[in-house]
């Protein structure tokens, strides 16, 4: 966008499933939240669900500019157990670890860029309806990190 003789530019940061040719049409960049808990998906294959929705919702949807769309949210949380969500996602440490083994790599080795949802667990984020929104962090809320983090190459 350019006004005043300067150009600024403009990213459109939302869950993925609002990604559009209309959104892109007026965004220089996509930046789309892509959470497999969210939609479901077994630990298992989150990864390739992931750079699947990353490719068909983001990088199929063109900017004017063409910049490279961003993944601004992936993760996956460690605890309830019990908030299983539409009977395929699983919080938990070994889930996550088997999300970020998965993925971490792959999306490097791709230049997909990304952000890890989140960096410390935030124990403020209490909702009953939404019990996992305390446990997303890969530290939990004393900074003790959770999981092991792969050795890949980044991008």
């Amino acid at each position: 966008m350019s006004r005043y003789g300067k150009s600024i530019p403009v990213f459109s940061s939302d869950v993925v499933g609002e990604m559009s040719p209309e959104l892109a049409s007026v965004s220089d960049m996509l930046q789309g939240n892509i959470h497999p808990y969210f939609s479901g998906t077994p630990a298992a294959i989150a990864a390739n669900w992931t750079i699947a929705e990353y490719e068909n919702k983001i990088t199929a949807n063109p900017t004017p500019l063409g910049m490279k769309g961003v993944i601004s949210e992936v993760g996956w949380p460690t605890a309830p157990a019990s908030a299983v969500y539409l009977k395929g996602s699983v919080p938990g440490l070994a889930n996550m670890q088997t999300v970020v083994d998965g993925f971490v790599c792959q999306a490097n080795a791709a230049g997909i860029p990304y952000y890890w949802f989140e960096f410390k667990d935030e124990p403020w984020k209490v909702n009953p309806d939404v019990p996992v929104e305390p446990f997303w962090g890969i530290f939990d809320k004393d900074g003790q990190l959770k999981i092991k983090i792969p050795d890949c190459i980044a991008p």
